[in-house]
């Protein structure tokens, strides 16, 4: 499991208040779109944030930061089938 996918599954199934991505953003004090940055493993969050995110989910914060640890930024989409494959957009 990635740190953004444990970060999802914490989002998802932790406090009902907290479901959204701008809900759970607002709690941690960092934006919509780094809070996204976050779950699809994009962006490596500080330990400040870890720290603020097993808080709020009462989470084992040793284990968010050894994901941190092995944390490898996820490749970029492969668009070479998308619907403009091929087409300047």
């Amino acid at each position: 499991m990635t740190l953004g996918e444990r970060l999802r599954d914490l989002r998802i199934n932790g406090p009902a208040g907290y479901r959204t991505l701008r809900d759970t953003a607002r709690a941690v004090g960092v934006g919509f779109v780094t809070w996204s940055h976050f779950e699809f493993d994009r962006e490596r969050p500080e330990p400040g944030h870890l720290s603020r995110i097993a808080a709020l989910f009462d989470a084992d914060l040793g284990e968010l930061l050894r994901l941190r640890e092995e944390w490898v930024e996820a490749p970029p989409p492969d668009l070479s089938k998308s619907i403009c494959n091929g087409r300047r957009l």
